[in-house]
């Protein structure tokens, strides 16, 4: 049944009946029986093309739609420096945030770290939340942490929904606006700044900061700062050169794969979130460092020990799925796990228990990996 329905939802209609007709077959030959009154039901429904089948099957909508990306300055300094405090500091910043956002109208469909993602029916909804949200976190007392500043990006367009998340161009741009900006800052694109000329927010005014190309988008883009009255206005010049989504040298997309927000730095290269269409589904990036891809060492090695990698079966290794080099660099693409790290979870301390499961996973993992030669 869950064949069936996996088959129907991706517009395999005739794929799910046939699989209900080898069940039958084999239901029939192999034990004498009839395919029960549930499975039978589906059938119909498929050949009907009812449409409650398709309740929950995370199909893909286009949708125009104004994103709200934010993120805390400093958030990691302030981790180190008020680790008992950030905690409940943060809980007020979600829930400040999260009622500016849903008075608005709009709703937080993702939290990456110590940001948040949202969405609004209009510009000028996500405009009147920013504001509202600067206000109330302007205005908030966060005890010994200091100040929470929170810089903020918005774009409009046309972005595809699925699963109750929300992909496409309009989010890729606020995110790389909200990362050129400053805390206490909100940067807004092209679109959104026409969309509030054509229809003002009271008390809002637009101060245009030029044409910048923000880092890994293609074109240039002229970025607006929203002002509102009684908040600072005044900020250090758009940290275009500054962290963003995508590297400068990578792609929003490489073959097979579309690149999405970035979760990880390393030694070797930055991992991204990316979708791959063929099959699907979400996975992870990682994009070979430059200095490394181009050394003669790592590319006499990479192929040889990537397959290796990717020959390790085991519960405690991520999987390896595919690996590529090019004239732009080396790729890896893993399973997606989106627990975060180890540091993420633990907040520093861990007991004596856990400490011991982790090392004793690691080790079986390191040991197999040995045994296979790596």
């Amino acid at each position: 049944a869950q064949h069936m329905l996996a088959l129907y939802r991706a517009d395999r209609q005739a794929d799910a009946l046939r699989a209900y007709r080898r069940t039958e077959d084999y239901l029939r030959s192999e034990l004498g029986i009839e395919p029960g009154a549930q499975l039978r039901d589906l059938e119909l429904k498929i050949l009907e093309q009812d449409t409650e089948l398709l309740a929950g099957s995370g199909r893909a909508t286009t949708l125009t739609v104004a994103i709200l990306v934010t993120d805390i300055e400093g958030s990691t300094r302030l981790w180190n420096q008020h680790t008992a405090d950030m905690p409940e500091a943060l809980a007020d910043h979600d829930r400040l945030l999260r009622e500016a956002i849903e008075s608005a109208g709009g709703s937080v469909f993702k939290h990456t770290g110590d940001g948040s993602l949202s969405s609004f029916s209009t510009a000028g909804a996500a405009v009147v939340a920013a504001e509202a949200a600067q206000r109330a976190l302007t205005g908030h007392d966060w005890g010994d942490v200091g100040e929470l500043r929170v810089r903020m990006g918005i774009d409009v367009g046309e972005a595809e929904a699925r699963g109750g998340d929300f992909f496409g161009p309009p989010v890729n741009r606020a995110a790389r606006l909200e990362a050129a900006g400053h805390g206490g800052q909100v940067l807004v694109s092209r679109t959104v700044q026409e969309a509030l000329v054509a229809e003002p927010v009271d008390g809002v005014q637009l101060r245009t900061l030029g044409t910048h190309r923000l880092r890994g988008m293609a074109d240039t883009e002229p970025v607006g700062q929203l002002v509102f009255v009684g908040l600072p206005a005044d900020f250090p010049d758009l940290r275009v050169g500054a962290d963003s989504v995508l590297d400068d040298a990578v792609p929003a997309t490489l073959p097979g794969y579309e690149l999405r927000d970035r979760i990880g730095d390393g030694a070797f290269g930055v991992v991204h979130r990316a979708y791959q269409p063929s099959v699907g589904r979400e996975v992870a990036v990682k994009v070979i460092r430059p200095e490394f891809a181009g050394h003669p060492d790592f590319v006499r090695r990479f192929e040889g020990e990537a397959r290796t990698i990717a020959r390790l079966a085991h519960p405690h290794i991520v999987p390896l799925i595919d690996f590529w080099r090019d004239a732009g660099g080396a790729y890896l693409v893993l399973q997606l796990l989106p627990g975060g790290t180890l540091a993420t979870v633990t907040s520093g301390t861990i007991g004596r228990g856990t400490a011991r499961r982790i090392l004793t996973q690691l080790g079986q993992a390191l040991d197999h990996a040995h045994a296979e030669g790596v």
